[in-house]
């Protein structure tokens, strides 16, 4: 429902639209892996899904927090509100308000100061500083995914395809931060320190990154 969500709702490039531009640079090209900004993307939408440990953990997070199973049972559906509130938001503000590269960085800055709050405070406090970092995901897959697209002419579907293959991260983020809260169950909030780098690179992609057009030699 969530991957259905990611791609109906963001601001996903039309691929017979790419290709009947036919965009000079993706045909003078000789590979998709001559386009820095789609490599470098890929790893920023697969880092992306890792935030979704907000929709993932939130009940294990809150569990390790000590917070009663009748109140963190609630967590997951908080989370999953705040993603569709994300799809929506995206569609509705980019790029009519906020361009995709200002809405990256945007949610790059927010989310490691939703982190770090995560990390300061404790009980429901903390999980709700962590479940709206579901809403951040959200909010910015469609916009990395437009600017890794972009211009790749007839590399658009095979780029697709790549960008897809990062939602695998869905999968592999909540099992290092249930490993974490398990290694830790002292300090479950240590778990949350891994969407540091994860903040990180995405404020390097959307501010830089994304403008790589040719690797350096």
């Amino acid at each position: 429902m969530i991957v259905a969500g990611l791609i109906y709702f963001s601001n996903i490039p039309n691929l017979k639209d790419e290709e009947e531009n036919k965009i000079t640079e993706g045909i003078e090209r000789k590979s998709i892996l001559s386009f820095p900004y789609l490599a470098l993307g890929v790893l920023a939408l697969f880092l992306d899904g890792s935030i979704s440990v907000a929709v993932n953990n939130s009940i294990l997070y809150g569990d390790a927090l000590g917070i009663p199973f009748t109140v963190s049972r609630h967590f997951s559906t908080y989370a999953l509100t705040f993603t569709l509130i994300g799809f929506f938001g995206n569609t509705l503000l980019i790029p009519k308000y906020l361009t995709q590269q200002k809405a990256v960085v945007l949610c790059a800055i927010t989310g490691f100061t939703l982190t770090m709050l995560t990390f300061f405070t404790n009980g429901v406090i903390s999980v709700w500083f962590l479940l709206a970092q579901a809403f951040l995901s959200a909010f910015t897959w469609g916009s990395i995914w437009g600017l890794a697209i972009r211009n790749l002419g007839k590399y658009t579907k095979l780029g697709s395809a790549l960008l897809l293959m990062t939602l695998i991260s869905y999968a592999i983020a909540p099992i290092i931060f249930g490993k974490i809260i398990d290694l830790n169950p002292m300090y479950p909030r240590w778990a949350v320190l891994i969407l540091i780098p994860t903040y990180f690179y995405l404020f390097y992609y959307g501010k830089w990154g994304y403008k790589v057009e040719n690797w350096k030699k």
